[in-house]
């Protein structure tokens, strides 16, 4: 199932990314990636978009390079149109 998501924040994103998601955008989400783990920090999840590509840049910690990706904070999920959600809840008296 493909995954799409809306960009609910797009600022103070490195200005050296030449390619960025924007605010109110609708995105496909190609992949899930971790960040933080080769620097020894708490991993942060992020993602690669199929309609923001970058070319690879060099990785903080010399160990190579990777495509810049974009935290998960900055996105929600976007709900499936052809499922149709509810927000009623029942309430059951004991």
């Amino acid at each position: 199932m493909t995954k799409r998501v809306v960009c609910i924040n797009d600022r103070g994103i490195d200005p050296r990314i030449a390619s960025q998601p924007s605010e109110g955008c609708i995105y496909t989400v190609r992949a899930t990636v971790f960040n933080g783990v080769t620097l020894g920090l708490a991993p942060k999840k992020g993602y690669l978009l199929e309609e923001v590509r970058n070319p690879e840049i060099d990785h903080p910690s010399g160990l190579g390079t990777f495509e810049p990706n974009f935290s998960i904070e900055r996105f929600a999920v976007q709900p499936d149109p052809k499922v149709e959600y509810s927000t009623h809840r029942e309430v059951v008296e004991a």
